[in-house]
Formats: C-alpha cells, sequence, structure tokens
C-alpha cells in the first residue's frame, strides 16, 4: 500500500479550486453567433449558440474543425420558413433518435446540441422549440 502524505494541503486544495474555476469559466464563455448560409453553405462554430435561420431551398451545414486535445461541443437554433433539405458535413454524427437530422417544417423553430463522445464522432440530439405564450 502507498500512502502520500501532502505538508502543503492547503496548497494542495488552493491548486484544485483554480483548476475548477478555469474549467467553469471555459463552460460560460459561450459566444451566440449568427450563422448566414453562403452558396447554399453554413458554417458552425464550436463553443457556441449558432443561430441560423433558412427561407427554402438545400442547405449544406458544416460542423467546425476537430481540435486537438478538445471535445466539440456547440448548439445550432435553426428556424425555418418554406420547404427546406438539409445536410450536415464535417463529421461522423450519430443519435438515438430517428428524426435528429430531419429539417424543421415550415415556420418550426428546432434546437440541434453536438457533443463529442470520441475523435471525430458528435452526438446529436434534436427538440423542436415551443414559445410560451
Amino acid at each position: 500500500m502507498k500512502l502520500i502524505v501532502f505538508p502543503q494541503y492547503a496548497k494542495l486544495v488552493s491548486f484544485f479550486r483554480a483548476i475548477a474555476s478555469a474549467c467553469a469559466a471555459d463552460m460560460a464563455r459561450w459566444t451566440i453567433c449568427r450563422v448566414e448560409p453562403h452558396n447554399g453553405v453554413a458554417h458552425l462554430r464550436d463553443r457556441s449558440m449558432n443561430l441560423l435561420a433558412l427561407s427554402g431551398g438545400e442547405t449544406r451545414i458544416v460542423i467546425p474543425d476537430i481540435i486537438p486535445g478538445k471535445a466539440r461541443q456547440f448548439c445550432l437554433r435553426l428556424s425555418a420558413t418554406g420547404e427546406n433539405t438539409i445536410s450536415f458535413d464535417g463529421a461522423a454524427l450519430e443519435s438515438a433518435a430517428a428524426d435528429a437530422f430531419a429539417p424543421p417544417s415550415d415556420g418550426e423553430t428546432v434546437l440541434y446540441t453536438f457533443t463529442e463522445t470520441i475523435g471525430d464522432v458528435l452526438f446529436v440530439e434534436r427538440r423542436k422549440v415551443t414559445h410560451a405564450n
């Protein structure tokens, strides 16, 4: 059995607190980004709430590039008017729901959450947004 003694326990606890606060601050630094499709292509940003409005047609949504040593995590709020077709490009995507990659219907808003589970594989969850009156 190994016994590790920390003679500077207060310093060790302070170090762990600094790590925890840095991690919490990193999670809180998400930005809100309006994404505009150019020539039918919309590029998403990592660690962001991406807002995309579609008004009919076909749109290719590009996932942010992989960052070595960091898992990607971001959201996409997609509002649609008219008949839309979407496709995701840039990473392997998986989901437990059959309709996870379906575009929103006319007048509908959908929130997609993306979380990287292993290298270049993102888990996607889709939720329909309802507005409280």
